[in-house]
């Protein structure tokens, strides 16, 4: 058991080592992380006493380097800087590690620094105050951690003890130096109870380190093996890091920054090999890039590599039946909260969209993998404790990359700190769910405001308006009316609580899909704290979509305006009136069309062509008369005086003969010749007079 202590211990360094060695400085700030560790006679056990020691492995200091690793490690690959301290106490108190910045170059002189300072001499009774005491100091010094990522971690047998002093007093004293100097969620206190079987401490004050830490008290039990998997689940859990021991082929997810192979042979000469998915016939090496290999001794060796690619790896042992242990550590991308911004409070009952970005390891928007597509979940936790479930979409605007966002706009009702748990989730190549990152620790504030309404009058939801008056001649106006209402129930004289024209206190959207678009409109207050709208560009048919937004700049600070409702959905139609009068209308028009298409129909159908001419009968042609194409109606005038013809009409024949219709009329109206048809070569008599009249075509 000693060797796998070890090869942990060594396991962890070496990753630290590589990882510093490629991923540079850390950058923002992390977790401030506390260990108060229990040196007690009764963790050591004493001869004198005859008591058996709760820590009889010796474990409690390894312990402590293994948390100091852990955090080492997750702080280069996520390049955040977190801050460790150590303090030592029996019946006084020993700091081994003020709270110090675990950086590229202080790495080495803080792991050097606890293996000289950490020791099991036994530190006499077990004095609780005095390291809660010095714990409240250490983090006092220095720029603090943000809210929640302050975390102390107590490895003990659980049971106080200082001589002389009634203990039913210590624990009240106790409770209350806890409570009010680490009060949750602001720090997290984490409990690990190391007890002999035989001992009755833990069992004793389980329920009373359970209260104080939030019901995060338990005790590590079995070899060594066994209590620092368990530890080091515990720090996996706090910072959000994956990690696994290896049973069978490993799958690696998608969107890694990077994966770490911890490999520890029992047999110095059995080789192990790594396969990436794309790569079954060509195992890891040193040259590849991206891959770098530390071998620690002959037994352990550390394979570290950036961006792995998604999918099933295979190890292969040289020897198949040789001992070989495995572990693999996951280093996920991380996210940011863009909206509501944290460092930006927000007003009391003001409603917003809450987003999410999605970011790899520069701190840019991730570039999501085909197959691999990303959800993300979110639970908003209010500063009363009490939780909600937002949905969350992602968001279809280019500028928006890798961001996802509420669907629905949020109202935060309550004044104090929120909180978002975030769940960012992928599916593997086979449609296994796979978690990529948890975020507990963003957040943003929201400032205490006195609350007026706006309540929407007009139009009432899913209303259906007209689009036209009676007459579809006439648009039919579209107005939005807002009655403003103060906290006691009055009506709001908006001349005086506003800055600002009419124009600057709404903003009203038309939503199609996820995209708003300004609806032009046009402002005007009312008596009793109404503000009528008039909107304009909203008179297609079908249903729209609005959404109100109040202008908090011309709004005093310490107040908030809510809209209710925020969003409507109504209709702009036709009645059956209008209808009525659209056919009708329409009929005119396809009368007069189909009127004027049908003249010019005939006249290009069956236009007049050919030559007419007018012959005394025996003798010679009186007159000549050339018929155009272009008229379907001709109506000659001038003749010559001998014909006493006055007028004559000649229309084309409607078939495709290509014939006329002569009438022929002379003085008096008297009719020569009445409707008659001539084709070609044809002729007619006139009637009464010596004259005939002859047609050819052209």
């Amino acid at each position: 058991m000693d060797n796998k202590k070890a090869v942990l211990l060594f396991c962890l360094i070496v990753s630290l080592t590589i990882t510093l060695k490629s991923q540079g400085v850390s950058g923002p700030s992390g977790f401030d992380f506390v260990v108060i560790v229990d040196q007690s006679g009764s963790m050591k056990g004493t001869k004198s006493t005859g008591f058996v020691a709760s820590d009889a492995l010796g474990v409690r200091n390894d312990m402590v380097k293994r948390a100091f690793e852990l955090l080492a490690t997750d702080g280069v690959l996520n390049k955040v800087t977190h801050r460790f301290g150590v303090i030592s106490f029996g019946s006084e108190v020993r700091v081994d590690l003020p709270l110090s910045p675990i950086t590229q170059t202080t790495v080495d002189s803080l792991r050097k620094r606890l293996n000289r300072n950490l020791s099991d001499i036994s530190m006499g009774n077990t004095h609780f105050t005095a390291a809660f005491g010095t714990a409240r100091r250490m983090f006092a010094a220095g720029p603090r951690a943000d809210r929640e990522k302050r975390v102390i971690l107590l490895i003990t047998d659980g049971a106080p003890y200082v001589e002389g002093i009634n203990m039913s007093s210590y624990r009240r004293n106790l409770e209350e130096l806890i409570k009010s100097n680490f009060p949750y969620p602001d720090y997290r206190i984490h409990v690990v109870a190391l007890n002999d079987p035989s001992s009755n401490y833990w069992e004793e004050y389980r329920d009373f380190w359970r209260e104080l830490s939030h019901n995060q008290a338990r005790q590590l039990e079995g070899d060594k093996e066994h209590i620092f998997r368990a530890l080091h689940e515990l720090i996996d859990d706090i910072l959000d890091i994956s990690s696994d021991p290896v049973i069978d082929n490993p799958v690696i997810p998608p969107y890694l920054e990077s994966v770490v192979f911890s490999i520890f042979r029992v047999d110095p000469e059995v080789e192990v090999k790594i396969f990436p998915v794309d790569r079954i016939d060509q195992a890891l090496a040193p040259e590849d890039e991206g891959v770098t290999f530390v071998n620690v001794g002959r037994t352990i060796q550390i394979i570290a590599i950036k961006n792995p690619t998604p999918g099933q790896w295979q190890i292969k042992k040289s020897h198949e039946k040789a001992r070989v242990d495995i572990y693999v550590q996951r280093f996920f991308p991380r996210g940011k909260l863009l909206h509501p911004d944290p460092d930006k409070p927000i007003k009391q009952f003001e409603k917003v969209f809450v987003k999410y970005r999605v970011e790899d390891g520069n701190h840019q928007p991730i570039e999501e993998l085909p197959g691999y597509p990303l959800t993300l979940e979110l639970t908003l936790v209010k500063p009363d404790d009490s939780k909600v479930e937002i949905a969350m979409e992602k968001s279809s605007e280019p500028s928006e990359k890798s961001v996802f966002r509420t669907s629905e706009a949020v109202e935060c009702d309550l004044k104090g700190e929120y909180r978002t748990e975030v769940l960012i989730a992928t599916k593997d190549f086979r449609d296994h769910q796979v978690t990529l990152f948890r975020d507990q620790w963003s957040k943003f504030r929201v400032e205490g405001a006195r609350l007026i309404s706006c309540n929407l009058l007009n139009p009432k939801p899913f209303e259906n308006i007209p689009i036209f008056e009676t007459l579809i001649l006439i648009p039919k106006p579209l107005y939005s009316r807002f009655k403003f209402i103060d906290e006691d129930g009055d009506t709001l004289n908006l001349l005086a609580f506003f800055r600002g024209s009419p124009e600057d206190i709404l903003t009203i959207y038309a939503v199609k899909g996820n995209r708003e678009q300004t609806v032009p409109a046009k402002f005007e207050q009312q008596g009793s704290g109404i503000l009528v709208a008039s909107l304009k560009d909203l008179k297609s048919p079908g249903t729209h979509r609005l959404r109100f937004r109040v202008n908090h700049a011309v709004i005093p600070p310490n107040y908030t305006v809510r809209i209710t409702p925020d969003e409507l959905f109504f209709t702009r139609s036709l009645t059956l009136l209008h209808w009525l009068q659209i056919v009708m209308a329409g009929l005119l028009v396809f009368m007069v069309i189909a009127f004027v298409g049908y003249k010019l129909f005939i006249n290009l159908r069956f236009s007049l062509k050919g030559r007419l001419c007018i012959d005394r009968l025996g003798k010679r042609t009186v007159a000549e008369y050339l018929l155009t194409q272009k008229r379907h109606r001709l109506v000659l005038k001038k003749f010559p005086n001998e014909t006493m013809i006055k007028k004559m009409i000649i229309r084309s024949k409607r078939d495709k003969s290509g014939g006329v219709i002569v009438t022929v009329i002379g003085e008096k109206r008297k009719v020569f010749l009445k409707d008659r048809t001539l084709y070609d070569r044809s002729t007619a008599t006139l009637k009464g007079v010596p004259y005939v009249l002859r047609f050819r075509l052209k």
